[in-house]
């Protein structure tokens, strides 16, 4: 078994993260911006039955 390496992070906090309050809103509003790659989609024939 290869021997486990230890690698810095690849990102590094701003230090401003530590210090700035977390605006609901505005969080809310940056994952709003993702797609979460979940899509349902239903349908019904005019007879009512479940169209595959």
């Amino acid at each position: 078994m290869p021997p486990i390496m230890s690698q810095p992070p690849l990102i590094t906090p701003s230090p401003a993260c530590a210090t700035s309050p977390l605006d609901p809103q505005q969080f809310r509003a940056a994952l709003g911006m993702f797609a979460t790659g979940v899509t349902i989609v239903t349908a019904r024939a005019e007879d009512g039955t479940l169209v595959a």
